[in-house]
């Protein structure tokens, strides 16, 4: 009988959880309007040409961030509204209904149960945004796994800052669902890192995990500082795949920002990346002849004769100087090391 009425009690108080699609309070004290951003990650694959259609935004508008895109907005609290938004046009689908629609624009939108979906008719939706004074506010999707903690630390934001713009009493008392905003960063960084590039593969997560039998240990063919790197096949090619925690989100879109950009013959050409769960992944080609360190310190590798070296030596000269010209002036962080190619 306890135990009937915990689940019903605990059925009670989640039925009550309404906060998906609450919309930020208006401030008297604020502009009219502010810019803000809204973190998209879909449901299913979208390109960036397919997101900016969906949202009617211009391409400048929209960048690629790690599992989604980034999506600049005008926020603002209207004539006759209470809270923050944002408006877009929309021409309802066969089959829509307010909780699909929910779920096509990432659960931004404010539903609207008592207007009726005529198919081909063009609506207006309200997207929920933020606007805190003085600072950058992104409206973000709570995801499965994710905790106010880890929020906060992939975005370089604080905690207590963050639950307090939510009027969050209680920071653990957050569901997938959820759409939560999130402060500008203390240190005045852009707390959405982006890229734009055509060049690497987005891989769906579930790909990334079929290739590594679910990241197998038997599979691991290295450690680096910032994650694991296993061996794997993805699409017919044989691959090296590095897992990162998404909380070093910083570290890994330096990282593909540069490999994105740079090409050289002695370096390690990048595929594509994924996300998903709480890890971040590269995808390499697979170094066939291993690392260096293996010819360096291994004794029954074959013998390496001064003249390979001394063809190796102008090579290893052109990649740093290259590296040098095209790759320092970005303020970055390096990873170059002889026993870890990735």
């Amino acid at each position: 009988m306890f135990l009937v009425g915990l689940v019903i009690l605990t059925f009670l108080a989640r039925s009550g959880h309404c906060f998906r699609g609450n919309a930020m309070s208006c401030n008297v004290s604020l502009t009219e309007s502010c810019p803000a951003l809204l973190y998209y990650v879909p449901k299913i694959p979208r390109t960036l040409e397919e997101t900016t259609s969906l949202f009617h935004v211009n391409s400048s508008s929209v960048n690629r961030t790690v599992d989604g895109f980034s999506i600049a907005v005008d926020c603002s609290c209207p004539a006759g509204h209470s809270e923050f938004t944002w408006h877009t046009d929309y021409m309802v689908q066969h089959g829509d209904t307010w909780e699909s629609i929910l779920e096509k624009f990432a659960s931004f939108v404010v539903e609207k149960p008592d207007k009726t979906l005529i198919e081909s008719q063009t609506i207006s939706l309200d997207l929920v945004c933020g606007c805190s004074k003085g600072v950058e506010v992104v409206s973000y999707r709570v995801e499965s796994g994710d905790t106010l903690f880890t929020i906060c630390s992939r975005f370089n934001t604080v905690v207590n800052k963050t639950a307090e713009l939510n009027k969050l009493d209680n920071p653990r008392l957050i569901y997938a669902g959820d759409v939560i905003f999130i402060p500008e960063s203390e240190c005045g960084e852009t707390i959405v890192a982006s890229f734009n590039s055509d060049k690497a593969t987005v891989f769906p997560y579930n790909e990334v995990c079929d290739a590594t039998l679910n990241l197998s240990m038997s599979l691991k063919i290295g450690q680096g500082s910032y994650g694991s790197v296993y061996l794997g096949k993805l699409r017919g090619d044989d691959v090296a795949i590095k897992q990162m925690n998404n909380t070093k989100s910083k570290e890994f879109m330096s990282e593909l920002n540069i490999l994105c950009r740079v090409h050289h013959t002695n370096l390690i050409k990048l595929i594509g990346y994924a996300a998903g769960g709480d890890s971040l992944f590269l995808v390499y080609e697979l170094a066939q002849n291993g690392a260096l360190s293996d010819h360096l310190h291994n004794p029954t590798a074959a013998f390496v004769d001064r003249k390979v070296h001394g063809n190796t030596a102008p090579e290893n000269y052109s990649y740093f100087s290259f590296v040098q010209k095209s790759v320092i002036p970005v303020e970055t962080k390096f990873n170059i090391a002889k026993c870890n190619p990735y």
